[in-house]
């Protein structure tokens, strides 16, 4: 004998608070408009283009995170200036960071899932004007994707020109002929290359309002650098067979150990030798925190006039 509840579909889980104790009308409407975007969300056709709005929210979170305590702490340790001010600039190189790692998410995202549909022969390069300008950075890439994968106006269709409303209609257009998971073809050994290549070069290799290249950026590229070069630096002395680029002499055996040992204590002296040189001789041409760290340091050391200003303080 089956019992009735066996047949009946399981109910929503309860909602968060403070929806919870809103009167049942709203309650009821909610819990509707979530299982509708639960269904969205869930539905497999959707999955690759959504996979884009999640890398903005997931670069976007870790911006903020990795951004907003550095921040903190060196303005408002080594900045001059008001309490307001070291906290307005705290909140714009937060906001930067975020903004810039989740434009990036985005570009890099899309690239690779517009190459693997031009690959399969599901999109043609004629579409990529109208589905770029769609995705604006500067307007709400993530909404208006999102307009476009539900066939909505969201961003894209609300105000604006005649060209740009048309231009952005083609865009959704195309981004719902593109819907469905998996595009039939394997990736490109380059497509990674390819992608990151356009997203570093519209997020990153822009100059700000000053004329000026952001200092988030300088850090975030140059971060990235540095850990480039020690991968490669790892891959020319690694053999083919292991996974490497089999470079010439460094890779055999015994000179890829000998390398192994001793090159991080020949990279960090030579390293150390170099930026000491630099700030001696030439300290305008060193990145401004980096150069703000090493006067600190370095110079303000060489002076005091107290015991006071000797241990207590710096000056």
């Amino acid at each position: 004998m089956s019992s009735s509840s066996s047949s009946a579909a399981p109910s929503p889980p309860p909602l968060p608070f403070p929806f919870s104790s809103s009167p049942p009308a709203l309650v009821d409407a909610l819990q509707r408009f979530r299982a509708a975007a639960e269904r969205v969300v869930l539905d497999p056709a959707n999955h690759d283009l959504l996979a884009v709005v999640k890398a903005a929210r997931n670069g976007a979170v870790y911006g903020a995170k990795v951004r907003f305590p550095h921040a903190l702490v060196m303005m408002v340790l080594f900045r001059p200036g008001t309490l307001r001010e070291k906290l307005g600039l705290v909140y714009r190189a937060t906001r930067t960071h975020a903004q810039n790692l989740a434009r990036f998410a985005v570009v890099y995202k899309l690239v690779r899932f517009l190459l693997a549909r031009l690959r399969a022969g599901r999109l043609a390069l004629t579409d990529l004007p109208s589905v770029a300008d769609l995705l604006d950075l500067e307007e709400g890439g993530p909404a208006n994707l999102v307009g476009g994968i539900l066939g909505e106006g969201g961003a894209a269709g609300a105000g604006g020109s005649g060209n740009s409303s048309s231009s952005k209609g083609k865009g959704k257009s195309r981004l719902r002929g593109l819907r469905g998971r998996g595009s039939g073809s394997k990736e490109g050994p380059y497509d990674s290359f390819i992608a990151g290549l356009i997203g570093g070069y519209l997020v990153f290799g822009g100059r700000g309002r000053s004329g000026k290249i952001p200092s988030v950026n300088q850090q975030i590229v140059i971060y990235v650098f540095a850990r480039v070069v020690l991968a490669l630096a790892r891959l020319a002395i690694k053999p083919k067979g292991a996974g490497g680029l089999g470079l010439p002499v460094v890779s055999r055996k015994q000179v890829s150990e000998t390398i192994a040992r001793h090159a991080w204590p020949v990279f960090a002296a030579a390293s150390w030798a170099a930026v000491m040189h630099l700030f001696r001789h030439h300290p305008d041409d060193l990145q401004p925190s980096l150069r703000g760290s090493m006067t600190y340091i370095y110079q303000q050391s060489d002076h005091w006039d107290s015991l006071r200003n000797f241990i207590w303080h710096n000056k």
